[in-house]
Formats: structure tokens, C-alpha cells, sequence
């Protein structure tokens, strides 16, 4: 296990910080004998894998994330199926927290980080393999090891968990098939289907699992998925899902899955016959699809459906851990799709409706990178089908007005793949979702540091600009935050950046 010497800057952090938690407790506890009400503390996060953890030692990594970042919670994958790429090169990782990171794919790690009772997951039929003896911290228990020593520094432990799809468990998890989407077509997709009994059952079976075991004080569940009208429209994703489980909802529902599957076919054949020298419809691309839509509205009611699978699912989780261990705080992590860059989705979030069965919503408002993910993943992507007949100039003003930001000060298209959006993007949409959730639920920005870009197979990311990333927290903050998190990953986070992250929250949020 590594240790920090006696001399590293951190040390005389620790000793600083043991006097402030020193001084908040009496400061408490004088508001207490005073009947004075005490206004809960802001969650100050940090996202973290557990082989973070296990690679720099639990103690060392503890002093930093306290001591550097000023965290009071931090937020640890239970699994790592999904969430963790997996295809990270060194580069963009951070080299200064007392070992050589090296790429993702030289390394032999297993995501798997907890002790599982096989009992929970008797009403299901997906099973985990076990754990080969040749893998990375091979039988190390995150949570058995971080709890305690976490807790002595008054730092609480969420467990976190990314749905992971059918390819991300492959090897990994039996059976998964049997809970997996099937497409307009007919194929096996990624996604799980979240109408499936079966699936439901293994949601609920692993947070039960997990809350019996581990006296953990929250969890943070997301699936970072797009329905099948966001994803045609958006990239000519083959729409799903077609199982029985969801043809059964929608016909309980009074939706005709036969007219939802011939919309969805001119759908996706009109789109895929774009930009392959086929000609254009003579109303042009945009008004033949709408026109589609209008003439089968079975189209959005299948969005929906997928939409409500998910939230129930949600619910159930919520439901489930509450059941265990009432005070448990449990959240949702909202991805960028869903906050900035798909039209369809994020109109689909309903964000008050989460608030009954959701205690927080982590929204990711990664500035520092959201510039070339909305090249990427809305200029490139919607110009390739739905929006084809659009300029980029022209459509990146319609993503402007779309989303409202037509009076932010963002970069001019241009720009947009060299550069990060300003702190007042955070700010917006940090106010706009306080305002959805009406004080019925804790908004949690997930702050982007030093969070890397793939293109083109190749991993970069722009430096960090210490004043702008002080300047999110602030704007968070005077939007009506209720903490923060640091995101993406601990792991790409360089001591300068925590340190510069530690300051901000220290000054905004005391």
C-alpha cells in the first residue's frame, strides 16, 4: 500500500483540515444546544473507480480527495461494466498521483468490486462469472475496504452504478441475453430491456445485494441511453425495443405495435437512404419525417414507452434501497444526451417527475469538454440524416435556440472542437433544472475535469482553465445547487485541478 510521506504538501493540508472538521463540529453542535436549525451540508462529490482506490493505496487516496479537493462524498462504481471505457490511452490520464497510469486495455482488470449472495438472484436468470485469479486486485472489496477509513474523515460512501448493455458484459454476465432489446428487425440490440420482468428483477436484486451487505449512505444509478425515435433521428440507430414484454405494455397501453413498426421502417429507411446519392424526397428530408410522425403517432408513443421503462426502473431501485435503509440518499445520473446535446431526450426528462423517487439528479455539464462533444454528437451526427439539408452554421444557431442559449456567450462553430464552453453554461442549466425540480430534490452538477475527447480513435483533452472551472462552482452555487460533483473520473483529474476544484467549493459552499 502507498503512503504519503510526512513532507508532501498534502500533510500539512491534513492538519489544516482536521482543525476546520474540528471547528464545524463544535460550531454544530453549539446550533444544536440552541434549538438553532441547521442547514444540511452540500454534497461536495467526487466520481472515482475502485481500482482508483486500490492502485494508490485507501488511505492515500483518502488524504488527497479530502485534504486536496475538499470531498465530503464520494461516488465509487460497485461494477465497472460500463462507464469506465476501457480504451483510454496514458496521455490522458493523470500522471501525478503517485503512479505510472498506463492505457486502459494493458491493464487486466475485473468489474466486479463487491461480495455478491447468490440467494438475492434467485428471481432472475442472470448470473455472474467469477472472478479470474489472474486478474488485478483479484478478490480486493472496495467497500469493505473504503467505508471506515472514509467515515473518519467525514467523507460518506455512494455506490454507483452505469446500466451496462448486452456487449459491455459479454464473458461477464450469464444469461444477459434473455434481458436484451430486440430491434425493428428482429436482431438482438445493446440495450436492456427495461419492460422485461426478468431484467427488473436483476436491477432490484443488485441494489438489495448491495444495501444488505454494505451500510453505504447513498447510491447514484444511470443509463446512458437514448430511446428509439432520439436515436433514428439523431445518428439512423435501428429502433427498439420489439420484444414481447414491450409489445405486451404498448397493446395494455392501447398502442398499435404494428403501425409503431411501419412508421418506424419509413422511418429509418428514408433516413439510411441519405447522402447515398439517392434522391431527396421532393418535400425535402425534415417535412417527409414529420409527416411520417403525423401520420403514424405510434412513432412517439413507442419513445415514451421506452422512456417510462426506464423510470420505472429507476423507481423500483429507489423503492428497493429505501425499503433497506431508509436515510439512504438515491439519485440519478443524467448524461449529455439527456442534458444538452439530443434534442428528443432532453425534452423526454421529465426532471420533477424523477423527484418522487429520486432524493438528487447529478446532471453531467462537463464545460471543459461539451465543446467538441456537441461537434461530435449533434453538428456531425444530425447533419448526416435528419438535418442534412442544414449548413453547420445554420444548424449549430438551431441547437442554440433549441436548448436557450442564445444569450450565453458560446464559442462560434468554428471553435467549438479547439475550446470548452464558459461557466455560464453551467450556470443556465443549473438553474433551469433547480427550477424544473420546484425544491423537491438536490441538483448536483457533475463538474468536468480535465475530462478527455475521443475522435477519430485518438484520445485529447484541452488544459484546464483553473479561474473558469472556480467560476462553475460559484454559478452553481448562487443557481441554487446543493453541492457539486467532480467529474468525469478521478483517475483523469491532475493534482492541480483538484487542488483548484478543493479551493472553489471551499470559498462557495464553505
Amino acid at each position: 500500500m502507498k503512503t504519503i510521506q510526512p513532507n508532501h504538501p498534502v500533510c500539512a493540508l491534513s492538519r489544516r483540515r482536521f482543525i476546520e472538521i474540528g471547528a464545524l463540529s463544535m460550531a454544530a453542535a453549539g446550533a444544536s444546544l440552541h434549538g438553532a436549525d441547521i442547514e444540511p451540508k452540500p454534497t461536495i462529490g467526487l466520481q472515482i473507480a475502485p481500482f482508483n482506490i486500490l492502485d494508490e493505496g485507501v488511505d492515500a487516496c483518502l488524504e488527497r480527495v479530502d485534504d486536496v479537493a475538499a470531498v465530503n462524498t464520494l461516488f465509487i462504481y460497485s461494477h465497472t461494466y460500463y462507464g469506465i471505457p476501457y480504451t483510454r490511452t496514458a496521455n490522458v490520464l493523470a500522471g501525478d498521483h503517485g503512479y505510472q497510469p498506463r492505457n486502459d486495455k494493458d491493464r487486466s482488470l475485473w468489474p466486479v468490486w463487491v461480495r455478491h449472495n447468490p440467494k438475492e438472484y434467485s428471481e432472475t436468470t442472470l448470473k455472474f462469472n467469477a472472478q479470474p485469479k489472474n486478474t488485478e486486485h483479484y478478490g480486493r472489496d472496495v467497500f469493505a475496504e473504503t467505508i471506515e477509513p472514509a467515515r473518519r474523515r467525514g467523507i460518506k460512501v455512494y455506490a454507483r452504478l452505469l446500466e451496462p448493455g448486452r456487449l459491455d458484459v459479454q464473458g461477464r454476465i450469464e444469461n444477459f441475453v434473455d434481458v436484451t432489446s430486440v430491434n425493428l428487425f428482429g436482431k438482438l440490440a445493446n440495450q436492456p430491456c427495461r419492460h422485461n420482468p426478468n431484467y427488473r428483477a436483476w436491477c432490484q436484486a443488485m441494489v438489495r445485494d448491495l444495501f444488505q451487505n454494505y451500510d453505504l449512505d447513498g447510491y447514484q444509478w444511470g443509463a446512458e441511453r437514448i430511446g428509439p425515435l432520439a436515436g433514428l433521428l439523431s445518428h439512423g440507430a435501428t429502433p427498439g425495443c420489439f420484444c414481447e414484454h414491450c409489445i405486451k405494455r404498448a397493446q395494455e397501453e392501447g398502442v398499435d405495435p404494428s403501425r409503431a413498426r411501419q412508421g418506424y421502417t419509413e422511418m429509418h429507411t428514408l433516413i439510411q437512404s441519405v447522402g447515398e446519392n439517392n434522391p431527396r424526397p421532393s418535400k425535402g428530408v425534415m417535412n417527409t419525417l414529420l409527416g411520417i410522425v403525423i401520420r403514424y403517432p405510434e412513432i412517439v408513443a413507442w419513445e415514451h414507452l421506452w422512456r417510462k421503462g426506464v423510470e420505472e426502473v429507476a423507481e423500483s431501485i429507489y423503492t428497493t434501497i429505501k425499503s433497506i435503509k431508509p436515510s439512504t440518499q438515491v439519485g440519478r445520473h443524467i448524461d449529455s444526451k439527456g442534458t444538452t446535446l439530443n434534442p428528443v431526450t432532453r425534452a423526454g426528462t421529465d426532471y420533477l417527475a424523477m423527484t418522487n423517487y429520486s432524493d438528487f439528479i447529478k446532471p453531467i455539464l462537463y464545460h471543459d469538454v461539451m465543446a467538441p462533444r456537441i461537434v461530435d454528437h449533434f453538428l456531425n451526427q444530425w447533419r448526416a440524416g435528419t438535418f442534412s439539408e442544414l449548413d453547420q452554421d445554420t444548424l449549430y444557431e438551431v441547437f442554440l435556440a433549441f436548448n436557450g442559449y442564445q444569450s450565453l456567450k458560446l464559442p462560434e462553430v468554428s471553435q467549438l472542437f479547439h475550446t470548452s464552453l464558459p461557466a455560464e453554461y453551467v450556470g443556465h442549466e443549473t438553474q433551469r433544472l433547480v427550477e424544473e425540480v420546484s425544491g423537491q430534490a438536490d441538483i448536483l452538477p457533475g463538474i468536468g475535469m480535465d475530462v478527455p475527447h475521443r475522435s477519430g480513435g485518438l484520445f485529447t483533452r484541452s488544459p484546464q482553465d483553473f479561474e473558469v472551472l472556480g467560476e462553475t462552482i460559484r454559478l452553481s452555487k448562487e443557481a441554487g445547487a446543493r453541492g457539486v460533483v467532480a467529474s468525469r473520473e478521478y483517475d483523469e483529474m491532475r493534482m492541480p485541478t483538484l487542488k483548484a476544484f478543493g479551493d472553489a467549493v471551499r470559498k462557495h459552499f464553505g
